[in-house]
C-alpha cells in the first residue's frame, strides 16, 4: 500500500490543478509547479533513499517515510500561501519517495534469505503503482467536486498510517551492524552530488517555464550537469554513478523508461486539461473519463507479466512503444461532452503502454542489477519516472489554455510519436 502513495499523490492532482489555480488566483502554468516540484523532489529523493535502504535497512527507511506523509498530509491544506503549500508538498514527496526503493531493497534481501519469488512480488508492487494511478483521477475528481482541493492531501494520511503499522508489525527488524548506524550511513551520502543533481533539472525546467533569464538558467543547468559527471568520476561511491548507469545493460532501460514515462504524463496531465478546459467537460466527469486510461493498464499488468515470462523484455518494451505511438494518433479525434464512450475508448487505448513500460523496465532492471545495488538502481528508475513527469509538465505549461480552443494540442500526437521513436532507438542499443 505504501508504494502506491507516490503515484496516487501525483495522479490526484491531474484533475485538481484548475481548482487550485482558482483558489490562489494564479495561472495554470504557475499552479503546475506543485506537480513539477513533487516530481523533481521525488527524482532526487528516491535514489538517495534507495542508497539509504541498501546501506542501512529498507524497513526504517519505509517507516520514516510513511510517518512524514501521515503528519504532513494533515497539515498541508492549511498553508496560507501557495509557496508554503509547495514547500509542504515537497516534504510529502520525500516521504512517499521512500516506499518504492525501500520495498525493492526488502524484496531483494528477503529473496536471498527466504527464497521469496522476487518477480512475482515485483509484479504486485507495480500493480499497486498502477492502482495508485488508476484511483487518483477518480478520487481526486470526486474529492475536489464534493469537498475541495484540500481533500487531495488528506486522502494520503490514513493510507500512510495503515502502511506504517502493517510493516512495523509484520516485518521484523534486522540486526544492525556497527557500520549500519543511521549517522554513519548519512555521512556516507554524496551531498555535493545530490546538490548538483538537483540543480540541473530545476534550472532547466525553470528556464523553459517563463523565467526572466532563461539563457542563464540553461547555462547553469548545463554546468551543473557537467560538474555532476566530473564529480561522479572522482569519488568511489557517487550519488549518480555514471560508470554504473552507462553500462549497455542499464542505460537503455533508464533512457527508454524516461521517454515512455514522458509520453504517458503528457497524456495523463494533458488529457484532463483538454477535456475540462479546452472541450468543456465537467470536472466530475473528467475524473471518471480518466478511469479507462489507468484501468486498462491495471488489467494489462497480469498479461504483461505472462508475456515477460515467455518473451525477452526488449521485445515486450518495443511493443509498448509501437502501441503508444499508434494510440497517440487518436488524440485529435477526442470529442466534446455527450460522447463519453468514444472518450473512454481513446483513454483505454492510451493506457496499455504504461503497464508494458513500467513492468517491463522493472523486470529488465532487476535482471541486470546486483543485490547490493538494488535499492539505488530502482531509485534511479523512479528518478527517470519523475524526470519524465516534470518534462511533461514543462511542455504542457508552456502555452496558455483557453476554453473551447484545442490549438495547443494539435502538435501533441506528433511530439509523442517522436519520443516513442527515440525510446525504440534506445532499446536497440540494449545489450543485456
Amino acid at each position: 500500500m505504501g508504494t502506491l502513495l507516490n503515484p496516487l499523490n501525483s495522479s490526484m492532482f491531474a484533475v485538481g490543478l484548475v481548482s487550485l489555480s482558482e483558489t490562489f488566483s494564479i495561472g495554470l502554468g504557475k499552479a503546475s509547479w506543485i506537480v513539477t516540484a513533487f516530481y523533481i523532489t521525488s527524482a532526487i529523493a528516491q535514489p538517495t533513499l534507495g542508497r539509504l535502504a541498501d546501506r542501512w535497512d529498507g524497513r526504517p527507511v519505509f517507516l520514516i517515510g510513511m510517518s512524514m506523509v501521515c503528519c504532513l498530509s494533515v497539515a498541508a491544506p492549511f498553508a496560507p500561501t501557495f509557496a508554503l503549500l509547495c514547500g509542504l508538498r515537497v516534504a510529502i514527496s520525500v516521504g512517499t519517495a521512500a516506499a518504492y526503493p525501500a520495498a525493492l531493497a526488502l524484496v531483494r534481501t528477503r529473496n536471498e534469505l527466504t527464497g521469496l519469488e522476487a518477480k512475482r512480488v515485483i509484479a504486485r508492487i507495480e500493480y499497486c503503482n498502477v492502482l495508485g494511478v488508476l484511483t487518483g483521477p477518480v478520487v481526486g475528481g470526486t474529492a475536489v467536486h464534493f469537498l475541495s482541493w484540500k481533500a487531495l492531501f488528506w486522502v494520503s494520511a490514513p493510507l500512510a498510517l495503515i502502511s506504517l503499522l502493517t510493516v512495523r508489525s509484520l516485518l521484523p527488524a534486522t540486526p544492525r551492524r556497527p557500520d549500519h548506524r543511521a549517522i554513519t550511513v548519512v555521512r556516507s551520502l554524496d551531498l555535493r552530488g545530490i546538490v548538483l543533481f538537483a540543480t540541473a533539472p530545476v534550472a532547466g525546467l525553470w528556464a523553459v517555464n517563463g523565467a526572466a533569464e532563461p539563457l542563464v538558467l540553461l547555462a547553469l543547468s548545463a554546468i551543473a550537469l557537467a560538474l555532476l559527471v566530473h564529480h561522479s568520476r572522482r569519488i568511489s561511491e557517487p550519488f549518480f554513478d555514471v560508470a554504473f548507469v552507462r553500462r549497455r545493460s542499464l542505460w537503455p532501460i533508464y533512457a527508454s523508461f524516461l521517454m515512455m514515462t514522458t509520453t504517458y504524463y503528457l497524456i495523463f496531465y494533458g488529457f484532463p486539461q483538454l477535456l475540462e478546459v479546452a472541450l468543456g467537460w465537467p470536472l466530475i466527469h473528467v475524473g471518471f473519463l480518466m478511469l479507462p486510461l489507468a484501468g486498462v493498464a491495471l488489467l494489462a499488468n497480469p498479461a504483461c507479466a505472462v508475456a515477460l515470462r515467455r518473451l525477452h523484455p526488449r521485445t515486450v518494451l518495443c511493443c509498448g512503444t509501437v502501441w503508444m505511438a499508434a494510440a497517440a494518433a487518436l488524440l485529435p479525434l477526442t470529442p466534446g461532452p455527450g460522447h463519453a464512450v468514444v472518450v473512454g475508448l481513446i483513454a483505454a487505448a492510451l493506457g496499455v503502454p504504461h503497464a508494458i513500460s513500467t513492468l517491463g523496465s522493472a523486470v529488465a532492471l532487476y535482471n541486470a542489477t546486483p543485490r547490493h545495488r538494488a535499492g539505488s538502481a530502482f531509485g534511479l528508475l523512479q528518478t527517470s519516472r519523475h524526470v519524465g513527469g516534470a518534462l511533461a509538465m514543462a511542455a504542457l505549461a508552456a502555452p496558455p489554455l483557453t476554453r473551447g480552443g484545442t490549438e495547443r494540442f494539435d502538435t501533441l500526437p506528433s511530439l509523442i510519436i517522436v519520443v516513442c521513436l527515440a525510446s525504440a532507438a534506445a532499446l536497440t542499443a540494449w545489450r543485456p
